[in-house]
């Protein structure tokens, strides 16, 4: 009758390993998710760049739609903050569901 809390404390114990593995497994997809923000954070950088590169004499009748790709990127952003810093817990609805355009052509209008 005495060993049954050493069994007790034998499979608490080697369950730990189980349990940590889990939490550092959240903290890798938090260190990961951090890391997409900040990538997200250069590409916004890389498009600033582009679009100041943006010659005024360019007369072609397709250019990139550098606004609508900062919107994208702004509420994917948000959608990650959101993620990893959670207000409070939300049902997912239609309401809290983000839209992308995805469209980053836009023509150029003919005078």
């Amino acid at each position: 009758m005495k060993r049954k809390p050493y069994i007790a404390m034998i499979l608490l114990i080697a369950s730990l390993p189980i349990f940590s593995s889990s939490a550092n497994a959240g903290e890798r997809e938090n260190a990961e998710i951090a890391a997409a923000i900040k990538q997200l954070q250069a590409v916004k950088s890389a498009l600033e760049r582009a679009k100041k590169a943006r010659t005024t004499e360019d007369f072609r009748r397709l250019y990139f739609d550098y606004e609508n790709a900062f919107s994208d990127i702004k509420t994917i952003e948000k959608g990650l903050l959101q993620y990893l810093n959670p207000s409070r817990a939300e049902i997912n609805t239609k309401e809290n569901l983000y839209n992308l355009g995805g469209n980053y052509l836009k023509t150029r209008k003919r005078k």
